[in-house]
């Protein structure tokens, strides 16, 4: 490593440089391009399109994957009859196609026919778990698909020194993408979202349609979507664990990767070391519109939990990079810009919903906190909850987690997990007590005994044996289902 030069910026030179024309030289030759490739991810919702945009429009020498709907020669290509649509489980269509370059542009699985094309928000919706982290790994590419990859995505790439491509399963392909193009050629940016904020912002597509998530018509004649089930949410949220998780494990194989926060204090400052290392300068005249967008999708953050915990449905604030935000910090200008605006802004709340989402918040904490801290954020929110966009970044991570090194969250993530699977495995009793609303709810720390149990429960709880994992045909002996 110490004999590579230094990386070139982007003022001195790649201008009316040819593309190259072979994927083994990419990264490799200086007669040619792109220098570096750099691939953002993140689930959707997270502000992938955000950090693209600004990248791409802010910063000399970089130049996103594209696609002219209005260009004959990209209408030729036709990349969408090489790709099956996930919701009808058939060939792509010319109009789907078209309405997903137009709202979330043209992203690099869009345009190959290397590996399957996913679609991880709605997968999320009815796929296991486990099936959402079924990606490509570094053990996947062969040299002839380097090369028609490469092939492919050359055809709508305008050569630059750096070609970005956002992605957002790029946040579990990273290791196919860097054992493809060699790990001296590729970096990686991962965008993360406060997993409640991420949550209700995703509901929208990947809750299924039903009596809980329909549209209503308000007093004032506006639509307006409905709250989404308390069991969607909590499936969101699991959604945002694992796959973070497995990203988190997976940083150490990494050569060049760096976390974006989006609550962090400034995006800029997070990115510069990265951004320096393939060659690129901060924007520094430019500036202005990373810190509006940074506010602007801060505020609309806040505005997500502020709405939600207090019974409303989550109100969507579109997130624009140019126009005047002001309010404290964290706020935006325009409508709800302190905590009264943004609750009319909400629509009438619902106290006997607010206690019930207060309730599930809670459980949360039980059993999903230590996960969540282990990825640097933090399930208190009582200071969002008691007045919007009027937070700080420091209310939604942990105490020092923004500086947390790759490797040691990663050794924080799986040993998180292994403590919770042991703590499973030991469990055998458990028991209930009775809340307001005559429901009954388990225990959080089950224990190994009904003696136990019955001491650290109470004398008036009910027992039962904790829930083991269905066993299925062929594992443990064989035998029927349980």
């Amino acid at each position: 490593r110490g004999s590579t030069p230094p990386p070139r910026h982007a003022d001195e030179g790649g201008a009316g440089m040819r593309a190259c024309g072979n994927a083994s030289a990419v990264g490799k030759l200086t007669s040619c391009l792109p220098r570096r490739l750099l691939f953002v991810g993140g689930l959707q919702r997270s502000g992938t399109s955000s950090l693209a945009a600004l990248l791409g429009g802010t910063i000399d020498g970089v130049s996103g994957l594209a696609f002219d709907l209005g260009s004959a020669e990209h209408l030729r290509e036709a990349p969408w009859k090489s790709l099956v649509d996930v919701h009808t489980g058939r060939w792509m269509k010319y109009a789907y196609f078209r309405e997903v370059v137009s709202t979330g542009g043209a992203e690099g699985k869009l345009l190959q026919s290397v590996y399957p094309y996913r679609y991880l928000l709605h997968d999320a919706r009815t796929a296991p778990l486990r099936a959402l982290l079924s990606q490509p790994t570094e053990l996947s590419p062969l040299r002839s698909a380097r090369q028609y990859l490469w092939e492919q995505w050359r055809r709508f790439w305008t050569p630059a020194l750096v070609l970005l491509d956002k992605t957002p399963e790029n946040l579990l392909m990273a290791p196919f993408l860097q054992a493809t193009f060699g790990p001296r050629a590729t970096s990686f940016i991962f965008v993360l979202r406060h997993p409640l904020s991420w949550s209700l912002a995703a509901s929208k597509w990947a809750c299924p349609w039903g009596a809980g998530n329909v549209s209503r018509t308000s007093s004032t004649g506006h639509t307006r979507r409905a709250a989404p089930p308390l069991e969607c949410v909590d499936r969101l949220m699991a959604v945002w664990r694992v796959a973070h998780e497995r990203m988190a494990t997976r940083l150490p194989t990494l050569r060049s990767a760096t976390l974006l926060r989006t609550e962090v204090d400034s995006w800029i400052a997070a990115l510069t070391p990265l951004l320096t290392a393939v060659g690129l300068r901060p924007p520094n005249g430019r500036l202005a519109e990373w810190e509006a967008t940074r506010r602007a999708f801060l505020r609309a953050s806040h505005q997500y939990v502020f709405c939600y915990m207090r019974g409303a449905p989550p109100v969507r604030h579109k997130v624009a990079s140019e126009g005047p935000i002001g309010g404290a910090e964290g706020g935006g200008g325009g409508e709800g810009s302190d905590g009264g605006d943004t609750a009319a802004a909400c629509g009438p709340a619902s106290g006997e919903a607010a206690v019930e989402r207060q309730r599930w918040l809670e459980s949360l904490r039980a059993h999903a906190s230590r996960q969540g801290e282990a990825l640097g954020y933090s399930l208190q929110l009582e200071t969002i909850i008691a007045s919007c966009c009027e937070g700080r970044p420091s209310d939604w991570a942990v105490a020092g987690a923004g500086l947390a090194a790759p490797v040691a969250m990663a050794a924080a993530a799986a040993a998180t997990r292994r403590e919770l699977s042991t703590r499973r495995r030991s469990s055998r009793y458990s028991c209930s007590t009775a809340v307001a609303d005559s429901r009954r709810c388990w225990c959080a720390a089950p224990t190994p005994t009904p003696r136990s149990a019955r001491a650290s429960c109470g004398s008036g709880s009910r027992l039962r044996p904790a829930l083991r994992p269905r066993r299925r045909r062929g594992e443990g002996g064989g035998g029927p289902r349980v």
